[in-house]
C-alpha cells in the first residue's frame, strides 16, 4: 500500500517536476489515494517506480483523480491494484476507472482508456510473376 506518497518520492520527473498529458496540460502532480497506510510493500513498489521511472496513474488521472479503493475484505478497504506506466507512456493514458467488486472477488474490476495513434503502413510488394507454362 502506498498511501499519498509524493510523486517525487516515485519518479524522478524531468524538468519542472510536473507530468503533462499528450496536449502538454498539466495533470495531478501528487498522487491522492483513499488508502493513507504506507507499508513496505508500498515502499519497495516506490522504489521499483523510482529505479525504473515508471508512475503509478492510480489516484492522478481522469477517472480515479481520488485513488478510490481496489480491494474490501472483511479487514477493510486498501489500494494494492495499480497500473504503472513509464513517464513517456503516461501522457497517452487517458481515463482510469474503478469498478464496483464483482460477486466472489475481493477485487474491483479496473479499466484503463489510453490514446493510440494507429498509422497505416503500405509496404510495396514487386508485382508477382504469372506462374510458368507447362505444355
Amino acid at each position: 500500500m502506498t498511501g499519498n506518497a509524493d510523486i517525487n518520492e516515485i519518479i524522478n520527473i524531468p524538468g519542472d517536476n510536473v507530468l503533462n498529458d499528450l496536449g502538454g496540460n498539466k495533470v495531478a502532480e501528487n498522487r491522492l489515494s483513499c488508502d493513507v497506510t504506507f507499508n513496505n510493500y508500498g515502499r519497495k513498489l516506490n522504489s521499483l517506480c523510482k529505479e525504473h521511472n515508471l508512475v503509478i496513474a492510480n489516484g492522478r488521472i481522469p477517472g480515479d483523480r481520488i485513488g478510490n479503493f481496489t480491494c474490501h475484505t472483511n479487514r477493510g478497504d486498501s489500494v494494492v491494484d495499480y497500473f504503472l506506466s513509464d513517464y513517456d507512456f503516461f501522457g497517452r493514458l487517458k481515463k482510469l476507472v474503478i469498478h464496483d467488486p464483482l460477486f466472489g472477488s475481493v477485487h474491483s474490476p479496473m479499466s484503463l482508456t489510453v490514446d493510440c495513434v494507429v498509422e497505416s503502413c503500405k509496404v510495396k510488394k514487386p508485382p508477382l510473376r504469372p506462374p510458368p507454362k507447362f505444355f
